[in-house]
């Protein structure tokens, strides 16, 4: 609901899949309890979808295409024993670290094996904890830079870099890299070195470049930042009203908590304060596509959800179902790439700093 005037209110439409309204009631337009007979294995659950359809899915434990489950051990989607599922769903296929998650299920030597659980992962005839490559066959173990990684899975062959950092993700290490961020302009010449701007707009000309500037409108060429809050000193208020992480100078909703700072129609307001959050002059309360620009609302099954977001509600190109943020075009998968390590002992070494293993396409 939203308020008119102070002291009011007004209910707004009931939610896509539902029907009625919030002064009498929302109601499933389809429902589990409706069915005539359960699609359902008996060890899975029936589940409403976005678009107020049904599906099945697997209990805890267990793993398929939710009409048909089989024990999952390890709990990472996988059954112990392949399943005879009707739509050849990949998760009816038999695990193969049946006691070890790999939600990935790499096999690297393609040996029905999976890597998790695979003494030599590479099949390269040295067992794992020896092998300097370990998904990479190198029987010879050539090490140039004698760092923690063959040259065969090197990124920088010939220069030691044991955290193989590659900020652009062209296969070459950033320590050997010209260009870091891949912008086209060598390091030696970028004023944000590890973040792409080939336009290298620098407004408050501190020599920093305002993709990577912690204060752009304010000179702080040294970036100082005392509450390594990534805003810098000069420009740090320190003032977060809704105390969702963004200062209110660079909350683009100040009063309403929204970390993600998401702004699907990139109009300087947030999704969670703006009340049209696809800019098409639908109100979101009645937006039967609320992230899609649609002002005709055409629904064409008369389901609550417009044809332009029937299967994909935020228009990313990947459908509902697997989108691991159905309602973020910004986000479509889990990535840990971007992951920040925190130093767990700044001051001496009494703790040993998190060594992270990223698996499963950096999902895992």
């Amino acid at each position: 609901m939203f308020c008119l005037f102070q002291g009011s209110y007004k209910c707004g439409g009931c939610k896509p899949g539902f029907f009625g309204n919030q002064t009498s009631g929302c109601f499933p337009r389809n429902s589990c309890a409706a069915l005539t007979f359960n699609p359902c294995d008996t060890n899975a659950h029936c589940a409403m979808e976005r678009n107020g359809e049904v599906s099945c899915r697997c209990n805890v434990g267990w793993a398929g295409n939710g009409h048909t489950c089989g024990m999952d051990t390890d709990i990472d989607g996988y059954p112990d024993r392949s399943l005879p599922c009707m739509d050849n769903d990949k998760h009816c296929k038999q695990d193969n670290c049946v006691f070890t998650p790999n939600s990935g299920q790499e096999d690297a030597d393609n040996d029905g094996i999976g890597d998790q659980c695979d003494e030599d992962a590479d099949g390269d005839g040295i067992k794992n904890v020896e092998d300097n490559c370990r998904l990479v066959p190198n029987k010879d173990q050539q090490n140039s830079d004698s760092d923690s990684f063959g040259d065969s899975c090197d990124n920088c062959p010939t220069v030691p870099n044991s955290d193989q950092k590659d900020t652009d993700n062209n296969g070459q290490g950033d320590a050997c890299d010209q260009d870091i961020d891949g912008d086209g302009i060598p390091n030696v010449l970028d004023n944000c070195p590890k973040v792409p701007n080939p336009m290298q707009t620098d407004r408050d000309r501190d020599g920093v470049g305002d993709a990577c500037d912690s204060c752009p409108e304010l000179s702080n060429p040294m970036q100082t930042d005392v509450d390594n809050d990534l805003v810098g000193d000069v420009c740090d208020t320190n003032q977060d009203t809704d105390g969702d992480g963004h200062q209110d100078t660079r909350d683009n909703c100040p009063d309403i908590p929204n970390s993600s700072q998401l702004d699907s129609d990139n109009d300087g307001l947030g999704d969670d304060c703006d009340h049209d959050d696809d800019d098409d002059g639908v109100n979101d309360d009645y937006d039967n596509c609320r992230l899609i620009i649609n002002p005709n609302q055409k629904d064409s099954d008369a389901n609550g959800v417009g044809d332009v977001c029937e299967n994909d509600f935020d228009n990313d190109a990947v459908m509902d179902l697997i989108d691991v943020c159905p309602e973020s075009a910004e986000v479509t998968l889990t990535d840990f790439r971007a992951f920040q390590t925190v130093i767990l002992d700044p001051e001496g070494e009494a703790q040993i700093d998190p060594n992270w293993v990223v698996l499963n396409q950096v999902t895992d």
